[in-house]
């Protein structure tokens, strides 16, 4: 594993730890650590956000973020890009 994963590894991991003490319910819960986290699986996470109030996640990727609402209709992943300056 390269150091590169080795970091990505630990930011998701970090993002679970932190969503474990939410306090939101068990199948909220679960779909951050099973569907959310299998969609970051390989991905570089630059960092995250959580709203505890309504279990909701903003997670910052290289060139985009991805917006994680598990009481939006069900469960909802808005992918949103923008453009950085180079």
């Amino acid at each position: 594993m390269s150091k590169e994963e080795a970091v990505s590894q630990l930011r998701i991991q970090e993002y679970l730890d932190d969503v474990s003490e939410l306090d939101i319910p068990h199948s909220e819960s679960q779909w951050h650590h099973i569907d959310v986290a299998s969609l970051l699986d390989g991905t570089k996470i630059e960092g995250h956000e959580l709203d505890p109030t309504t279990g909701s996640s903003l997670i910052f990727l290289p060139r985009s973020a991805m917006l994680c609402c598990p009481k939006s209709g069900g469960s909802t992943i808005t992918l949103s890009t923008y453009c950085t300056a180079s």
